[in-house]
Protein backbone atom coordinates (compact mmCIF):
# COMPACT_ATOMS: atom_id res chain seq x y z
CA UNK A 1 0.00 0.00 0.00
CA UNK A 2 2.57 2.78 0.68
CA UNK A 3 4.43 1.81 -3.20
CA UNK A 4 1.06 2.29 -4.39
CA UNK A 5 0.82 5.14 -2.98
CA UNK A 6 4.14 6.45 -3.51
CA UNK A 7 4.71 5.76 -7.26
CA UNK A 8 0.80 5.92 -8.65
CA UNK A 9 -1.60 7.97 -5.73
CA UNK A 10 0.77 11.07 -4.61
CA UNK A 11 0.91 14.03 -6.76
CA UNK A 12 4.44 16.42 -6.95
CA UNK A 13 2.15 18.78 -4.64
CA UNK A 14 0.74 16.35 -2.22
CA UNK A 15 4.13 14.63 -1.64
CA UNK A 16 5.68 18.69 -0.97
CA UNK A 17 4.01 19.34 1.46
CA UNK A 18 3.98 15.84 3.19
CA UNK A 19 8.05 16.05 2.88
CA UNK A 20 7.41 19.57 4.81
CA UNK A 21 4.77 18.05 7.73
CA UNK A 22 6.89 15.36 8.05
CA UNK A 23 10.13 16.71 7.76
CA UNK A 24 11.31 15.05 4.88
CA UNK A 25 14.65 16.58 3.27
CA UNK A 26 14.62 17.65 -0.53
CA UNK A 27 16.54 14.10 -1.26
CA UNK A 28 13.30 12.17 0.03
CA UNK A 29 11.04 14.65 -1.88
CA UNK A 30 12.62 14.16 -5.07
CA UNK A 31 12.57 10.60 -4.86
CA UNK A 32 9.45 8.56 -4.67
CA UNK A 33 11.61 5.50 -4.03
CA UNK A 34 13.10 7.62 -1.23
CA UNK A 35 10.01 8.70 0.17
CA UNK A 36 8.60 5.14 0.44
CA UNK A 37 11.65 3.84 2.17
CA UNK A 38 10.99 6.63 4.59
CA UNK A 39 7.31 7.25 5.08
CA UNK A 40 6.98 4.24 7.92
CA UNK A 41 10.06 5.56 9.81
CA UNK A 42 9.47 7.46 13.45
CA UNK A 43 10.18 10.77 11.30
CA UNK A 44 7.95 13.56 12.28
CA UNK A 45 4.96 11.43 13.26
CA UNK A 46 4.78 12.95 16.54
CA UNK A 47 4.69 16.34 15.42
CA UNK A 48 2.04 15.59 12.77
CA UNK A 49 -0.59 13.76 14.70
CA UNK A 50 0.10 16.85 17.12
CA UNK A 51 -1.16 19.69 14.69
CA UNK A 52 -4.12 17.72 14.95
CA UNK A 53 -7.50 18.57 15.57
CA UNK A 54 -9.35 16.59 18.04
CA UNK A 55 -11.70 15.16 15.96
CA UNK A 56 -9.37 14.29 13.48
CA UNK A 57 -7.19 12.23 16.97
CA UNK A 58 -10.37 10.47 17.62
CA UNK A 59 -10.74 9.39 14.02
CA UNK A 60 -7.40 7.98 13.90
CA UNK A 61 -8.11 5.85 17.08
CA UNK A 62 -11.08 4.68 15.31
CA UNK A 63 -8.84 3.31 12.27
CA UNK A 64 -6.55 2.09 14.84
CA UNK A 65 -9.13 0.04 15.83
CA UNK A 66 -10.48 -1.20 12.79
CA UNK A 67 -8.49 -4.36 11.06
CA UNK A 68 -10.15 -3.56 7.41
CA UNK A 69 -8.71 -0.21 5.29
CA UNK A 70 -11.81 1.90 4.80
CA UNK A 71 -13.20 4.21 1.94
CA UNK A 72 -14.07 7.50 1.97
CA UNK A 73 -17.12 7.25 3.21
CA UNK A 74 -15.48 6.57 6.70
CA UNK A 75 -14.00 10.86 6.84
CA UNK A 76 -17.66 11.55 6.56
CA UNK A 77 -18.15 11.54 10.60
CA UNK A 78 -15.81 14.29 10.95
CA UNK A 79 -15.81 16.10 7.10
CA UNK A 80 -19.54 15.92 6.15
CA UNK A 81 -21.90 18.56 6.88
CA UNK A 82 -25.65 19.02 7.28
CA UNK A 83 -25.77 20.75 4.22
CA UNK A 84 -24.13 18.06 1.72
CA UNK A 85 -25.79 14.92 3.62
CA UNK A 86 -28.81 16.48 2.66
CA UNK A 87 -28.25 17.61 -0.86
CA UNK A 88 -26.21 14.67 -2.17
CA UNK A 89 -28.70 12.01 -0.21
CA UNK A 90 -29.82 10.23 -3.08
CA UNK A 91 -26.44 11.30 -4.80
CA UNK A 92 -24.04 9.15 -6.43
CA UNK A 93 -20.91 8.16 -4.57
CA UNK A 94 -18.72 10.63 -5.97
CA UNK A 95 -21.27 13.24 -5.63
CA UNK A 96 -21.69 12.42 -1.64
CA UNK A 97 -17.81 12.83 -0.74
CA UNK A 98 -16.07 14.30 -2.93
CA UNK A 99 -15.90 16.95 -0.59
CA UNK A 100 -14.76 14.46 2.38
CA UNK A 101 -11.90 13.56 0.03
CA UNK A 102 -10.24 16.84 -0.58
CA UNK A 103 -10.80 17.52 2.77
CA UNK A 104 -9.01 13.92 4.10
CA UNK A 105 -6.10 15.02 1.49
CA UNK A 106 -5.59 18.45 3.20
CA UNK A 107 -5.73 17.27 6.68
CA UNK A 108 -4.30 13.62 6.64
CA UNK A 109 -3.08 12.78 3.37
CA UNK A 110 -0.71 15.68 3.06
CA UNK A 111 0.08 15.78 6.71
CA UNK A 112 1.98 12.16 6.38
CA UNK A 113 -0.32 9.79 8.73
CA UNK A 114 -2.23 7.98 6.67
CA UNK A 115 -1.88 5.23 4.06
CA UNK A 116 -4.36 5.51 0.79
CA UNK A 117 -4.14 3.41 -2.93
CA UNK A 118 -6.48 2.03 -5.30
CA UNK A 119 -7.75 -1.61 -3.80
CA UNK A 120 -7.62 -3.45 -7.00
CA UNK A 121 -10.23 -6.22 -5.86
CA UNK A 122 -12.76 -3.54 -6.27
CA UNK A 123 -12.93 -2.84 -9.96
CA UNK A 124 -17.01 -3.45 -10.12
CA UNK A 125 -16.65 -0.29 -8.55
CA UNK A 126 -17.82 2.69 -11.36
CA UNK A 127 -15.02 5.47 -10.30
CA UNK A 128 -11.59 5.49 -8.84
CA UNK A 129 -12.78 7.10 -5.29
CA UNK A 130 -15.05 4.53 -4.67
CA UNK A 131 -11.88 2.03 -5.32
CA UNK A 132 -9.80 4.08 -2.69
CA UNK A 133 -8.95 2.52 0.47
CA UNK A 134 -7.06 3.95 3.83
CA UNK A 135 -5.46 3.20 6.67
CA UNK A 136 -3.58 4.08 10.07
CA UNK A 137 -0.21 2.53 10.04
CA UNK A 138 0.35 0.07 12.94
CA UNK A 139 4.02 1.93 12.96
CA UNK A 140 2.02 5.50 13.98
CA UNK A 141 -0.14 3.79 16.65
CA UNK A 142 2.11 4.47 20.02
CA UNK A 143 2.68 8.57 18.63
CA UNK A 144 -1.03 9.28 18.60
CA UNK A 145 -2.33 11.65 21.18
CA UNK A 146 -4.79 10.97 23.49
CA UNK A 147 -8.45 11.33 22.20
CA UNK A 148 -9.46 13.66 24.93
CA UNK A 149 -7.94 16.37 27.30
CA UNK A 150 -5.65 15.68 30.15
CA UNK A 151 -7.00 12.91 32.40
CA UNK A 152 -7.48 14.02 36.49
CA UNK A 153 -4.70 12.39 38.60
CA UNK A 154 -6.51 11.36 41.45
CA UNK A 155 -5.16 9.27 44.47
CA UNK A 156 -7.35 6.27 45.75
CA UNK A 157 -9.18 3.27 44.04
CA UNK A 158 -12.32 4.57 44.22
CA UNK A 159 -15.54 2.32 44.25
CA UNK A 160 -16.80 -0.14 41.92
CA UNK A 161 -19.04 -2.86 42.46
CA UNK A 162 -17.36 -5.50 43.56
CA UNK A 163 -20.15 -7.99 43.93
CA UNK A 164 -20.93 -8.60 40.12
CA UNK A 165 -18.44 -11.17 39.09
CA UNK A 166 -18.71 -13.00 42.59
CA UNK A 167 -22.28 -13.21 41.91
CA UNK A 168 -21.85 -14.63 38.23
CA UNK A 169 -19.28 -17.57 39.60
CA UNK A 170 -21.96 -18.54 42.42
CA UNK A 171 -23.78 -19.94 39.17
CA UNK A 172 -20.97 -22.79 39.63
CA UNK A 173 -22.79 -23.92 42.72
CA UNK A 174 -26.37 -23.47 41.14
CA UNK A 175 -27.47 -21.87 44.03
CA UNK A 176 -27.35 -18.38 42.70
CA UNK A 177 -29.03 -16.28 39.99
CA UNK A 178 -27.71 -13.48 38.13
CA UNK A 179 -28.16 -10.55 35.59
CA UNK A 180 -26.98 -13.22 33.43
CA UNK A 181 -30.09 -14.71 32.77
CA UNK A 182 -31.07 -11.84 31.09
CA UNK A 183 -28.89 -12.08 28.14
CA UNK A 184 -29.45 -16.10 27.48
CA UNK A 185 -27.34 -18.99 27.79
CA UNK A 186 -24.26 -17.53 25.62
CA UNK A 187 -22.51 -16.74 29.17
CA UNK A 188 -24.08 -19.40 31.07
CA UNK A 189 -21.54 -21.07 33.61
CA UNK A 190 -21.65 -24.94 34.19
CA UNK A 191 -19.79 -28.01 35.08
CA UNK A 192 -20.20 -30.85 32.58
CA UNK A 193 -18.56 -34.23 32.52
CA UNK A 194 -15.96 -32.50 34.94
CA UNK A 195 -15.32 -29.66 32.52
CA UNK A 196 -15.84 -26.00 33.98
CA UNK A 197 -18.01 -24.18 30.89
CA UNK A 198 -18.96 -20.85 30.22
CA UNK A 199 -21.21 -20.49 27.32
CA UNK A 200 -20.34 -24.08 26.57
CA UNK A 201 -16.50 -23.47 25.95
CA UNK A 202 -13.47 -24.30 28.60
CA UNK A 203 -13.59 -21.46 31.36
CA UNK A 204 -11.57 -18.56 30.50
CA UNK A 205 -11.52 -14.81 32.47
CA UNK A 206 -11.60 -13.42 29.70
CA UNK A 207 -15.44 -14.76 29.20
CA UNK A 208 -16.09 -13.30 32.42
CA UNK A 209 -14.83 -9.58 30.96
CA UNK A 210 -17.15 -10.32 27.71
CA UNK A 211 -19.60 -11.29 30.03
CA UNK A 212 -19.85 -7.91 32.02
CA UNK A 213 -19.30 -5.85 28.47
CA UNK A 214 -22.48 -7.50 27.33
CA UNK A 215 -24.71 -6.67 30.21
CA UNK A 216 -23.27 -3.77 30.16
CA UNK A 217 -24.27 -3.20 26.70
CA UNK A 218 -27.83 -4.81 27.31
CA UNK A 219 -28.69 -2.09 30.15
CA UNK A 220 -27.83 0.41 26.78
CA UNK A 221 -30.03 -1.68 24.73
CA UNK A 222 -26.80 -1.38 22.79
CA UNK A 223 -28.47 -4.69 20.75
CA UNK A 224 -31.06 -2.80 18.84
CA UNK A 225 -29.18 0.51 17.70
CA UNK A 226 -25.90 -1.01 16.61
CA UNK A 227 -27.22 -2.04 13.88
CA UNK A 228 -27.76 1.19 12.49
CA UNK A 229 -24.57 1.75 13.22
CA UNK A 230 -21.90 2.87 9.74
CA UNK A 231 -18.61 1.73 7.99
CA UNK A 232 -15.90 1.35 10.91
CA UNK A 233 -18.21 2.50 13.74
CA UNK A 234 -18.42 0.08 17.50
CA UNK A 235 -20.38 -0.42 19.81
CA UNK A 236 -21.29 2.49 22.86
CA UNK A 237 -19.65 0.03 25.44
CA UNK A 238 -16.71 -1.13 23.71
CA UNK A 239 -15.96 2.86 22.71
CA UNK A 240 -15.97 3.60 26.24
CA UNK A 241 -14.13 0.76 27.21
CA UNK A 242 -11.48 1.81 25.01
CA UNK A 243 -11.18 5.69 25.99
CA UNK A 244 -10.89 4.03 29.32
CA UNK A 245 -8.21 1.38 28.39
CA UNK A 246 -5.83 4.65 27.63
CA UNK A 247 -5.78 5.85 31.47
CA UNK A 248 -2.82 5.51 33.10
CA UNK A 249 -3.23 3.63 36.78
CA UNK A 250 -4.33 6.74 38.61
CA UNK A 251 -5.96 8.64 36.40
CA UNK A 252 -9.66 9.51 35.30
CA UNK A 253 -11.84 11.60 33.24
CA UNK A 254 -15.62 13.12 33.59
CA UNK A 255 -17.91 11.13 31.96
CA UNK A 256 -18.84 14.29 29.59
CA UNK A 257 -14.72 14.30 28.05
CA UNK A 258 -16.20 11.17 25.85
CA UNK A 259 -19.04 13.15 24.22
CA UNK A 260 -16.92 13.48 20.70
CA UNK A 261 -15.38 10.19 20.92
CA UNK A 262 -18.78 8.25 21.27
CA UNK A 263 -20.15 10.68 18.32
CA UNK A 264 -17.52 9.58 15.95
CA UNK A 265 -17.04 5.48 17.62
CA UNK A 266 -20.20 5.54 17.11
CA UNK A 267 -21.95 7.38 14.16
CA UNK A 268 -24.88 6.18 12.77
CA UNK A 269 -26.58 6.31 15.87
CA UNK A 270 -28.40 8.69 18.27
CA UNK A 271 -25.42 10.12 20.25
CA UNK A 272 -24.92 8.17 23.90
CA UNK A 273 -25.91 10.11 27.10
CA UNK A 274 -21.58 9.56 28.11
CA UNK A 275 -23.44 10.09 31.72
CA UNK A 276 -25.59 6.90 31.13
CA UNK A 277 -22.99 4.98 29.65
CA UNK A 278 -20.42 5.37 32.45
CA UNK A 279 -23.31 4.55 34.99
CA UNK A 280 -24.09 2.00 33.86
CA UNK A 281 -20.63 0.50 33.26
CA UNK A 282 -20.19 0.88 36.87
CA UNK A 283 -23.17 -0.77 37.80
CA UNK A 284 -21.97 -3.89 35.93
CA UNK A 285 -18.76 -3.45 37.71
CA UNK A 286 -16.49 -2.25 34.49
CA UNK A 287 -15.60 1.31 35.88
CA UNK A 288 -14.98 2.38 38.94
CA UNK A 289 -15.98 6.10 40.41
CA UNK A 290 -15.38 8.99 42.41
CA UNK A 291 -16.33 12.00 43.50
CA UNK A 292 -14.05 15.11 43.55
CA UNK A 293 -15.50 18.57 44.19
CA UNK A 294 -18.93 18.04 43.13
CA UNK A 295 -17.39 16.40 39.76
CA UNK A 296 -17.71 12.04 39.45
CA UNK A 297 -14.87 10.70 37.56
CA UNK A 298 -14.41 7.31 36.02
CA UNK A 299 -11.59 4.65 35.47
CA UNK A 300 -11.38 1.08 35.11
CA UNK A 301 -11.40 -0.52 38.72
CA UNK A 302 -8.33 -1.79 39.81
CA UNK A 303 -9.57 -5.37 40.57
CA UNK A 304 -11.44 -5.58 37.49
CA UNK A 305 -10.64 -9.03 35.84
CA UNK A 306 -8.55 -8.21 33.03
CA UNK A 307 -6.29 -6.42 36.27
CA UNK A 308 -6.65 -9.85 37.68
CA UNK A 309 -4.06 -11.65 36.41
CA UNK A 310 -1.43 -10.84 38.05
CA UNK A 311 -2.74 -9.71 41.66
CA UNK A 312 -3.44 -13.32 42.02
CA UNK A 313 0.08 -14.75 41.71
CA UNK A 314 0.74 -12.76 44.92
CA UNK A 315 -1.93 -13.99 46.99
CA UNK A 316 -1.31 -17.48 48.78
CA UNK A 317 -3.78 -20.46 47.75
CA UNK A 318 -3.96 -21.54 51.34
CA UNK A 319 -6.56 -18.28 51.32
CA UNK A 320 -9.12 -19.54 48.94
CA UNK A 321 -8.27 -23.58 48.25
CA UNK A 322 -9.15 -26.51 50.84
CA UNK A 323 -7.72 -29.44 51.53
CA UNK A 324 -9.67 -32.59 52.03
CA UNK A 325 -8.95 -35.90 52.98
CA UNK A 326 -9.18 -37.67 49.49
CA UNK A 327 -6.29 -35.30 48.55
CA UNK A 328 -7.86 -32.86 46.68
CA UNK A 329 -9.07 -29.70 47.03
CA UNK A 330 -12.32 -27.82 48.39
CA UNK A 331 -12.66 -24.03 46.60
CA UNK A 332 -13.80 -20.66 47.54
CA UNK A 333 -15.59 -19.50 44.73
CA UNK A 334 -15.98 -16.34 47.02
CA UNK A 335 -12.48 -15.54 47.07
CA UNK A 336 -10.23 -17.51 44.71
CA UNK A 337 -8.54 -14.60 42.20
CA UNK A 338 -10.35 -14.92 38.23
CA UNK A 339 -7.19 -16.07 36.91
CA UNK A 340 -6.36 -18.92 39.61
CA UNK A 341 -9.72 -20.53 38.56
CA UNK A 342 -8.41 -20.44 35.62
CA UNK A 343 -5.29 -21.78 36.22
CA UNK A 344 -7.75 -24.86 38.16
CA UNK A 345 -9.52 -25.17 35.12
CA UNK A 346 -6.75 -25.85 32.91
CA UNK A 347 -5.22 -28.92 35.00
CA UNK A 348 -8.21 -30.11 36.76
CA UNK A 349 -11.93 -31.40 36.87
CA UNK A 350 -14.31 -30.22 38.62
CA UNK A 351 -17.36 -31.23 41.18
CA UNK A 352 -20.01 -29.54 43.07
CA UNK A 353 -21.46 -31.35 46.21
CA UNK A 354 -23.25 -29.89 48.90
CA UNK A 355 -23.00 -26.00 47.72
CA UNK A 356 -19.13 -26.85 47.54
CA UNK A 357 -16.68 -26.33 44.48
CA UNK A 358 -14.02 -29.91 44.58
CA UNK A 359 -11.42 -29.59 41.87
CA UNK A 360 -9.40 -33.16 40.96
CA UNK A 361 -6.59 -33.46 38.78
CA UNK A 362 -6.71 -34.13 34.83
CA UNK A 363 -3.71 -36.09 33.82
CA UNK A 364 -4.52 -35.11 30.50
CA UNK A 365 -4.98 -31.81 30.56
CA UNK A 366 -2.02 -31.12 32.92
CA UNK A 367 0.25 -33.01 30.62
CA UNK A 368 -0.18 -30.51 27.88
CA UNK A 369 0.93 -27.31 30.11
CA UNK A 370 3.42 -29.05 32.73
CA UNK A 371 5.99 -27.36 30.83
CA UNK A 372 4.61 -24.11 32.08
CA UNK A 373 3.51 -24.19 35.08
CA UNK A 374 6.33 -25.81 37.78
CA UNK A 375 7.08 -22.41 39.20
CA UNK A 376 3.34 -21.02 39.78
CA UNK A 377 3.13 -20.37 43.22
CA UNK A 378 -0.64 -22.61 43.05
CA UNK A 379 1.40 -25.45 40.97
CA UNK A 380 3.99 -25.41 44.09
CA UNK A 381 1.09 -25.30 47.32
CA UNK A 382 -0.49 -27.77 45.28
CA UNK A 383 2.66 -29.92 45.30
CA UNK A 384 2.75 -29.55 49.07
CA UNK A 385 -0.65 -30.26 50.27
CA UNK A 386 -2.93 -31.98 47.45
CA UNK A 387 -1.51 -35.62 47.54
CA UNK A 388 -3.55 -36.16 44.29
CA UNK A 389 -2.52 -33.48 42.44
CA UNK A 390 0.58 -34.05 43.66
CA UNK A 391 0.73 -37.69 42.71
CA UNK A 392 -0.11 -36.42 39.06
CA UNK A 393 2.09 -33.68 38.57
CA UNK A 394 5.28 -35.82 40.05
CA UNK A 395 4.19 -38.62 37.01
CA UNK A 396 3.89 -36.38 34.23
CA UNK A 397 7.64 -34.93 35.04
CA UNK A 398 8.96 -38.05 36.08
CA UNK A 399 7.60 -39.46 32.26
CA UNK A 400 8.31 -36.10 30.44
CA UNK A 401 10.38 -36.63 27.45
CA UNK A 402 9.68 -40.71 27.41
CA UNK A 403 6.31 -40.76 25.39
CA UNK A 404 5.78 -38.59 22.21
CA UNK A 405 2.40 -37.81 21.51
CA UNK A 406 1.27 -36.60 17.93
CA UNK A 407 -1.86 -35.24 16.81
CA UNK A 408 -3.71 -35.65 13.36
CA UNK A 409 -1.54 -39.25 13.82
CA UNK A 410 -3.84 -42.48 12.69
CA UNK A 411 -2.63 -45.91 13.18
CA UNK A 412 -3.37 -49.02 11.68
CA UNK A 413 -2.28 -52.98 11.56
CA UNK A 414 -1.92 -54.84 8.47
CA UNK A 415 -1.48 -58.80 9.10
CA UNK A 416 -1.69 -59.38 5.15
CA UNK A 417 1.99 -59.23 4.06
CA UNK A 418 1.27 -58.73 0.82
CA UNK A 419 -0.91 -55.38 1.41
CA UNK A 420 2.10 -54.92 3.68
CA UNK A 421 4.13 -54.71 1.05
CA UNK A 422 2.14 -52.87 -1.52
CA UNK A 423 1.59 -50.14 1.04
CA UNK A 424 5.24 -49.62 1.59
CA UNK A 425 5.94 -49.74 -2.42
CA UNK A 426 3.42 -47.05 -3.11
CA UNK A 427 4.24 -44.47 -0.30
CA UNK A 428 7.79 -45.06 0.32
CA UNK A 429 9.09 -42.34 -0.93
CA UNK A 430 6.70 -40.22 0.52
CA UNK A 431 8.32 -40.29 4.07
CA UNK A 432 5.19 -39.97 5.26
CA UNK A 433 4.34 -43.73 6.10
CA UNK A 434 6.31 -45.07 8.93
CA UNK A 435 6.45 -48.88 9.69
CA UNK A 436 6.33 -50.08 13.13
CA UNK A 437 6.46 -53.57 15.16
CA UNK A 438 3.58 -56.04 15.48
CA UNK A 439 2.13 -54.91 11.47
CA UNK A 440 1.72 -51.46 12.73
CA UNK A 441 1.91 -48.67 10.74
CA UNK A 442 1.50 -45.06 11.22
CA UNK A 443 0.81 -42.11 9.03
CA UNK A 444 -0.68 -38.65 9.10
CA UNK A 445 -4.60 -37.85 8.80
CA UNK A 446 -4.08 -36.38 5.31
CA UNK A 447 -3.08 -39.74 3.86
CA UNK A 448 -6.18 -41.21 4.70
CA UNK A 449 -8.36 -41.30 1.63
CA UNK A 450 -5.01 -42.41 -0.41
CA UNK A 451 -4.35 -45.54 2.09
CA UNK A 452 -8.22 -46.50 1.85
CA UNK A 453 -7.90 -46.31 -1.94
CA UNK A 454 -5.19 -48.28 -2.25
CA UNK A 455 -6.27 -51.11 0.29
CA UNK A 456 -10.10 -51.18 -1.33
CA UNK A 457 -8.28 -51.34 -4.70
CA UNK A 458 -6.14 -54.72 -3.25
CA UNK A 459 -9.72 -55.98 -2.64
CA UNK A 460 -9.41 -55.45 1.35
CA UNK A 461 -11.64 -53.73 4.01
CA UNK A 462 -10.60 -51.38 6.16
CA UNK A 463 -11.90 -51.57 9.65
CA UNK A 464 -11.98 -48.41 12.03
CA UNK A 465 -12.30 -48.08 15.66
CA UNK A 466 -12.09 -44.76 17.41
CA UNK A 467 -10.87 -44.20 21.03
CA UNK A 468 -13.28 -42.02 22.94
Amino acid sequence: MVNNMCHLELTVVDIKALCKSRGFTSREANSRNLLEGFFLSETGVANALGGMTRDEVILLHLMKLTPETVDASFFDRIYGTKSSRSKWRFGTFNQRYKDTFKQVKTSLIRRGVILFSEKHETWEKNTKLERLRFRFPKEFHPFLPLPFGPARSIPGSGNFNQTVVRDKLMEILSCHTSVSEANGAKHNLSIKDGELCMGGKEFRTKYLVEWQRAVWALTLKEEESHKKTRQGSISTTKAAAYAFSLLMPGEWILADELSSLLKIFCYGIDPPDPEKVCRAGWKQGCLARQTLAGKTYYALPEDRAENNIDAGTQIDPGRFLKKTNNGAVIVDISTIPYESLEFLARISNFRVAGSQLTAFPNFVKTGRIIMNIGQVPLTLWLKKNAPVFAGVISTIEQQWGKQVVHQNLLVARIRDLSLKVAIQKAFADSGKVVFLPNNFIAFPYDLTRKIKALVNKSGYVVKTIEAK
